[in-house]
């Protein structure tokens, strides 16, 4: 059985969308990305990072399924091992 990873530290989320782990903070700041709070840790749930990178296919710039794949397919790579 395959062991899936329910929530994310901050600098793995900013390695999975390719962001600065200052980027992912400005986010959770403006309320644009969701995240729980477990004692001192601040962690995103993996449904709610999944829900932002498919709002990217709203954003403006032309970037958004690009970005949205890398960050699938990494973190699809990170669960499958390789």
């Amino acid at each position: 059985m395959q062991d899936i990873k329910l929530l994310y530290r901050v600098p793995g989320v900013a390695e999975a969308l390719g962001v600065s782990r200052a980027k992912v903070y400005q986010l959770i700041q403006s309320g644009t990305l969701k995240s729980v709070k477990i004692d001192s840790s601040r962690l995103i749930r993996s449904t709610d990072l999944m829900e932002f990178v498919a709002d990217l296919d709203r954003a403006p710039d032309g970037q958004a399924q690009r970005r949205r794949d890398e960050a699938w397919q990494h973190m699809v790579l990170r669960h499958s091992g390789g």
